[in-house]
């Protein structure tokens, strides 16, 4: 009988060692998992910043169309529409990138842009009178410009 309640003993011990090393890993798993999501998520948000100011940039050629200003916080691009006196804004903003579409001799109104997502930095500058450089949350692309652009 003693031998028994003893295998018995055994026998539980070793199903409980079981449950709880694939209880540790199942949990180990699920936070590899979120940090996986995290991190793919934020590469996501990066290239879309990217790629939403690549887009709209390339998207308005020609000369005196494509212009940088001093925005909220920091430098803000501004695409000309053409034969028009709007233009689009594209700048950062409460950590977002943001973008506006007003009149060219409208001050620059955040509280009417919109939220195109989440961005930490954004730089942008010319690297010669063709090439726009930008620079969002550490990654870096470049717009080329047929017409040129200008700094205003």
């Amino acid at each position: 009988m003693k031998e028994k309640t003893a295998a018995s003993g055994m026998l539980l011990a070793l199903y409980s060692i079981l449950i709880l090393s694939l209880l540790a890993l199942t949990a180990a798993g699920a936070r590899l998992y979120r940090q996986a999501l995290r991190a793919q998520e934020e590469q996501s948000r990066q290239r879309g910043a990217l790629s939403y100011i690549q887009s709209q940039a390339a998207a308005c050629q020609g000369q005196g169309q494509i212009r940088l200003e001093n925005g909220p916080e920091g430098v803000m691009l501004c695409l000309r529409e053409p034969d028009t006196d709007y233009e689009t804004r594209i700048y950062q903003y409460e950590n977002a990138l943001r973008t506006e579409f007003s009149r060219q001799d409208q001050p620059v109104t955040p509280e009417n842009s919109e939220a195109v997502c989440a961005l930490e930095t954004l730089e942008l500058g010319w690297e010669n009178e063709k090439l726009l450089h930008i620079a969002a949350d550490g990654r870096q692309a470049w717009v080329f410009y047929q017409g040129g652009g200008r700094h205003g």
